[in-house]
């Protein structure tokens, strides 16, 4: 007996329309997770500076609310992070800071002008621990809007409702936030949305679109992530964040863009010098010995003078052999 032409159709299309293992958000978060592990333990050293600019368009009209300048420095037991701020509706008020840690202590230091000397302001006599820096710093798409995905994708809070494959290599993740008893809310405005990843390149954050809300204001936010074309590692260039209709009972309506340029290099060379306030001008803690490490040019030298001497030494040795021969 043959089955209605109807029934077999309703049956090919259930086929079709089968959502695949990896269309589970569950899967994919995980995915995710997994490909962001793979690419932090390839990170050694980075060396990253991020320039921010934040502006406003309020009646028409777009301003510069303010500027600034991020930048660090990561190796194994060291970290530096630096701090530079102008304002320039305030008169172009400066703002500089930096933290230092090494295996010795964790300190801070600031300068109120950019031609004043560095001022020590905090001191901890805490041995290093750049993991809480480390997934921030090496993988900033991991961190962006203030918003920890690393953290974030794993919290009870954050239902993930459905996966889009909306092109090639893009998987579009959507979620919503619920309320757990007992719970702080992760933020007190984000309620839905869906972030873009590539997954053939480390699941990078391709961009994505939020819906904020709260009882004073209500507004979608949008990101667009762009990298460098080169192999390895995603390396972030840009970022671009966009509000252009945030309403707000306290401020108006206004809109909001902020730009960031990024500069990474990952797995170059860095200096150690600049984890130690010494390198400021500012004293050591009492009973903090630095440990001075051989430059690496030294070591060439030594090599250098080192093959020579073997260089003059295989001459000679051969000059006598000769001369050992014509008197025989």
């Amino acid at each position: 007996m043959a089955f209605p032409r109807w029934i077999a159709g309703l049956f090919l299309h259930c086929l079709i329309a089968a959502p695949s293992l990896g269309d589970d958000p569950l899967v994919v978060r995980k995915q995710i997770l997994t490909s962001w592990d793979a690419a932090d333990h390839e990170v050694l050293t980075i060396d990253s500076t991020v320039t921010r600019e934040h502006f406003r368009t309020r009646d028409g009209i777009t301003k510069q609310y303010y500027s600034e300048t991020i930048r660090w420095r990561l190796l194994p037991h060291r970290y530096l992070f630096e701090y530079a701020r102008v304002e320039p509706n305030s008169n172009g008020k400066f703002q500089t800071e930096r933290e230092l840690t090494n295996d010795k202590y964790a300190a801070k230091i600031m300068k109120p002008r950019p031609d004043a000397a560095w001022v020590l302001t905090e001191h901890k006599a805490t041995g290093s621990d750049t993991a809480a820096y480390s997934r921030n710093v090496t993988l900033p798409w991991t961190a962006l809007a203030n918003v920890q995905f690393t953290e974030w994708l794993r919290d009870p809070a954050v239902s993930l409702t459905r996966v889009e494959r909306p092109g090639g290599s893009i998987v579009r993740l959507h979620f919503e936030l619920k309320e757990v008893a007992g719970k702080k809310p992760i933020s007190d405005l984000l309620r839905s949305g869906y972030i873009d990843f590539n997954e053939e390149r480390n699941h990078c954050v391709l961009g994505y679109r939020m819906h904020n809300k709260s009882q004073f204001s209500e507004f979608d936010e949008t990101c667009l992530c762009e990298y460098k074309s080169s192999p390895g590692i995603p390396s972030l260039q840009k970022v671009t964040i966009d509000s252009p209709d945030i309403r707000s009972a306290k401020f108006g309506n206004f809109g909001s863009r902020a730009v960031y340029q990024y500069d990474i290099q990952y797995n170059t060379d860095i200096s150690d010098d600049e984890f130690w306030l010494s390198h400021y001008g500012l004293p050591e803690p009492f009973g903090v010995v630095r440990e001075t490490k051989t430059p690496r040019y030294v070591w060439f030298l030594i090599a250098a003078g080192v093959f020579a001497v073997l260089a003059v030494g295989l001459r000679m040795l051969s000059q006598r052999r000769k001369t050992t021969r014509i008197a025989t």
